[in-house]
């Protein structure tokens, strides 16, 4: 799990599958990613 930004203030946090190394969950974010959206994605597991 990662973020990545495009400029100051848009990103995207994301989740990939260590095997297949295919995108599992996303979300688009401002500014800067939280502990809250890390939880997202592992609860969305």
């Amino acid at each position: 799990m990662d973020a990545t930004y495009w400029g100051w203030s848009f990103g995207v946090v994301v989740m990939k599958d260590c095997r297949t190394k295919q995108v599992i969950w996303h979300k688009f974010i401002d500014k800067k990613e939280t502990l809250a959206d890390y939880l997202e994605g592992i609860a969305w597991l």
